[in-house]
């Protein structure tokens, strides 16, 4: 199995330091992912440390400022220990989350970002997001 790790956007610099001790607690890496990355795949970026850099242009429409953490080949127990941890610990809550998967690894975060705010709405309408499509 590949290296556990957690991506993080738009976390502000206080939560980022505390988000990383909880990184280092189930012994995955923590990879802040910026907003010059957006418009590359979920794989590209977990897969490669330094890509904002060989980025020219980053696309100003893919930018959001949301709060969003992918868990990337955590095991159940490592992910349980680190949500956990959220309310142990007293960091507020990110509300879009998910893990990396054979289908969203290919999304962009922009994508990811897209599919959790609607799946967000419908249940907070009471609907799952894949009744609606």
């Amino acid at each position: 199995m590949a290296a556990p790790m957690i991506l993080a956007f738009n976390m502000p610099p206080e939560k980022l330091g505390r988000l990383r001790l909880l990184a280092a607690r189930i012994k995955a890496r923590l990879r802040v992912v910026g907003p010059g990355e957006y418009q590359c795949k979920l794989a590209d970026i977990v897969a490669s440390p330094a890509l904002a850099s060989q980025i020219s242009t980053p696309l100003v429409e893919s930018e959001f400022d949301d709060e969003m953490l992918v868990m990337v080949n955590l095991t159940g127990a490592q992910m349980n220990l680190f949500l956990g941890d959220f309310k142990r610990f007293g960091i507020p809550p990110v509300p879009l989350k998910a893990v990396l998967t054979a289908i969203n690894c290919e999304w962009t975060p922009v994508v990811l970002h897209k599919e959790l705010c609607a799946e967000r709405e419908a249940f907070a309408q009471g609907f799952s997001a894949h009744e609606q499509r």
